[in-house]
């Protein structure tokens, strides 16, 4: 899919919620010439405004507060603005969690409201669940879910310097992007609406996480008289695999003989802190996991199954811990197939707990029903033989195989 930029020229811009989120970017878009209205339904927030005060405190916030308002930055009450005279709406309403769910009031009352002007390009700052963009603004074809990932303190730097996730209705057409996002000179990926939004929610998610872990370590290190911010300035040195893309990727429960044994060690250290709730929910989390992965491959009875690789992780025979060996000997397996296999050129063993390997790749054609592609890489060409062959392929995730093989129904993947 690609990208059009329209031709620049300035826009009339309605920011539309007026807290952290829509100051700093009405400030942003003020600075480079745009004229923009404020608009919020809290009064209180207009009269600051037309008064000249800056009623929220960012570096940089007030200096361009003083600068542009009432030349480029105007307010307007939500009920008194004229949509007609608006190019591009940014929507930053909130949608706080009460209740245990996402409020949507605020944004629906926005949605609402925006569908009677067809003409408008809106871009959705809000933070919302997966679909809801889609849901919400089904009538109108010029949206865009743009994810918003400022922190307070440094917004207007994370403004210039992020590179942009632009969600859009299908991906896969040619899209035009709007000129108050390709002004702005910074990479653009294109993604739909709902990757877009769960991107946000998985951001926060990760960001926290991070948060509890580092907590949870700096605890059990101050137990045991370790200096905390040594700790992790070494930790976060190490650019290959704690400060990486590694282990980012969907795949399979982990195994091996490390990660298990050394978590289960460090949340059960003689000295260490009773509390290590995020540390001890990881385990839980991982078998979790092979459970929903079990109940994927058993749903139904099989004549025949085969497991391609057997170790915990390509490109090694280490059955430690492994993913594979647990499921091929799982309760679900024995009632669920009647002839079990596994195919490993790294594993030359005749059998495994009584289930027998295959070691030339024409048994698994002549012998299998259902392949599931676990830590051995078949060939591209391989994989593709067996959907013509009409044989079932589960996908455990270890491998990116050709889309041609995702695209047949009958393969099925963990994700």
């Amino acid at each position: 899919m690609r990208a059009i930029a329209k031709e620049l020229r300035l826009k009339t811009i309605a920011v539309i919620g007026l807290g952290h989120v829509g100051l700093s970017f009405a400030m942003y878009y003020a600075s480079k010439g745009h004229k923009v209205i404020g608009v919020d339904k809290d009064q209180n927030k207009i009269n600051l405004i037309r008064d000249g005060k800056c009623y929220l405190f960012e570096p940089q916030l007030e200096e361009l507060f003083l600068q542009y308002n009432a030349t480029q930055f105007f307010a307007a009450h939500s009920t008194d603005i004229d949509y007609h005279k608006v190019d591009t709406a940014l929507i930053c309403v909130g949608s706080p969690f009460q209740d245990g769910s996402v409020c949507l009031k605020a944004i629906k009352e926005v949605a609402d409201q925006l569908e009677k002007f067809p003409h408008l390009e809106i871009m959705v700052k809000t933070t919302l669940p997966p679909g809801s963009t889609r849901d919400l603004f089904k009538n109108h074809n010029k949206v865009y879910f743009v994810p918003e990932f400022l922190r307070e303190g440094s917004a207007f730097s994370d403004i210039r310097e992020q590179d942009l996730v632009v969600g859009v209705a299908n991906k896969h057409q040619q899209v035009q992007i709007p000129t108050i996002l390709s002004s702005m000179n910074k990479k653009i990926r294109i993604t739909d609406f709902e990757t877009a939004e769960l991107l946000k929610y998985s951001s926060n998610a990760y960001h926290a996480m991070k948060i509890a872990f580092t907590n949870e370590i700096s605890s059990i290190a101050q137990e045991y008289r370790v200096d905390a911010y040594e700790l992790f300035d070494l930790f976060k040195s190490d650019h290959n695999l704690n400060i990486s893309s590694h282990y980012l990727t969907p795949g399979p429960a982990y195994g091996g003989s490390c990660l298990s044994k050394d978590l289960s060690a460090l949340t059960t250290l003689e000295k260490g802190p009773s509390q290590l709730t995020l540390l001890r929910s990881i385990e839980i989390s991982n078998m979790n996991q092979i459970k929903r992965i079990e109940r994927l491959i058993y749903q139904n009875k099989m004549e025949s199954l085969c497991f391609i690789g057997i170790s915990f992780k390509p490109e090694t025979n280490d059955l430690r811990d492994s993913l594979v060996v647990k499921l091929m000997k799982s309760k679900q397996a024995m009632d669920k197939v009647e002839r079990l296999y596994f195919y490993d050129p790294l594993n030359t063993r005749e059998h495994i707990s009584n289930i027998q390997s295959l070691s030339m790749y024409s048994e698994i054609i002549e012998l299998v029903d259902t392949i599931v592609l676990g830590p051995h890489r078949l060939e591209d060409r391989y994989v593709l033989e067996l959907v013509k062959e009409q044989k079932k392929v589960i996908d455990l995730g270890y491998f990116d195989y050709p889309q041609e093989l995702k695209d047949s129904p009958n393969y099925q993947s963990v994700f």
